[in-house]
């Protein structure tokens, strides 16, 4: 996950992006499953324990926002939140670490990739990379490519994926296509669920 984002292209311009010269990202959005499939695929809560190693990792100027995302049946419950807002990790890795551990409980329904990706943007529209970690199951209506930002350069993606929400091959192929598209980078992770059974 640090080698994911510590460096970001620095010319991401669109679809199928290339990295070539890369510079260090100062400013990073993470973007965390918290569907209720995680509570299957990430019993452990390593995605919490590998944004806390992030934290620790990222220069104290760097700053780190994080959203989490799921969906919900009642309308007037956001799919997608604000874990805690784009601010510099020196000042606030503490806080930051704290509102994770809080808020990332694997209680959020469904997945929803559109309010991830868009709460993502709203949140922090000048990131300069982010990372995406999920089981890797959109399912709530079409996705819509809203990993792409509407005008501009593309914010390189770094897509962790959590099995078996991955074991079918369209799953596989979007979250490719998530970091091709962005000049990112996909690490698809697999495990074998029968050793928690």
């Amino acid at each position: 996950l640090v080698a994911a984002v510590a460096a970001a292209p620095s010319s991401a311009k669109g679809p199928q992006a290339h990295a070539a010269a890369c510079t260090k990202a100062t400013n990073i959005e993470a973007i965390v499953d918290d569907s209720a499939s995680m509570s299957v695929t990430d019993p452990n809560r390593l995605r919490v324990q590998a944004m806390d190693l992030l934290i620790n990792a990222l220069d104290s100027s760097t700053s780190l926002g994080a959203v989490q995302f799921g969906s919900s049946f009642d309308p007037s419950v956001p799919s997608a939140s604000v874990v805690f807002p784009a601010g510099a990790v020196g000042a606030n890795a503490a806080a930051m670490k704290s509102a994770l551990d809080t808020a990332i409980q694997a209680d959020d329904g469904g997945t929803d990739y559109n309010a991830a990706f868009n709460t993502g943007r709203a949140a922090n529209p000048a990131a300069q990379a982010r990372i995406f970690l999920t089981d890797g199951q959109h399912n709530v209506g079409d996705y819509l490519n809203a990993h792409l930002n509407p005008s501009g350069a593309q914010t390189p993606t770094y897509v962790i994926g959590f099995s078996p929400g991955l074991s079918g091959q369209e799953d596989q192929d979007r979250l490719a296509k998530i970091a091709s598209d962005t000049g990112g980078k996909y690490f698809e992770h697999r495990f074998d669920l029968s050793a928690y059974k």
